[in-house]
């Protein structure tokens, strides 16, 4: 299974019970979509959702995006902020 890799620039992390992980940040590299398997700071992840200015949004996040990812197969220790 391939995982592309992506580096976001967390400002913030929190859990969703019985959904995942919440990143809120700065995609700094690569390019994140909802169902990518990506590597995020060595983490292994899938995207389950993409949330720009309070909006739901299916298209790709491109480097520079500012935007809350909804994140499985990781864990709220697996990512620090900053």
């Amino acid at each position: 299974m391939s995982y592309q890799s992506a580096s976001f620039l967390a400002q913030d992390i929190f859990s969703i019970p019985g959904r995942g992980e919440v990143i809120v940040g700065t995609l700094k590299e690569g390019k994140l979509a909802i169902g990518m398997r990506t590597a995020i700071h060595g983490n292994k992840a899938i995207v389950k959702m993409i949330e720009v200015g309070h909006h739901e949004v299916s298209q790709i996040l491109e480097l520079g995006a500012h935007a809350g990812i909804l994140l499985t197969n990781i864990k709220k220790g697996d990512i620090a902020p900053g």
